[in-house]
């Protein structure tokens, strides 16, 4: 199972020029994959970080979140 903190919801705005960090929690590894950028994250106590380089403005951006058995997505 997926959690996203509440801050990564649909319509989320990041700043733009800086590092953008995802946190959630999941019982497995965590394929995340930000504006095509994919990085994966290993659950470490049942939590996984992502970050991400600084971006410029713009969007939407999607975010997506993947483990072996669940899918998250935010537009």
């Amino acid at each position: 199972m997926i959690k996203l903190d509440d801050i990564y919801a649909d319509g989320a705005v990041f700043a733009a020029n800086r590092k953008i960090i995802i946190h959630g929690e999941c019982i497995k590894d965590a394929t995340v994959t930000f504006n095509g950028i994919t990085q994966v994250c290993p659950d470490i106590g049942g939590h996984f970080t992502a970050e991400f380089p600084p971006m410029s403005y713009g969007g939407p951006y999607t975010l997506t979140v993947r483990t072996f058995d669940d899918y998250k997505e935010v537009k």
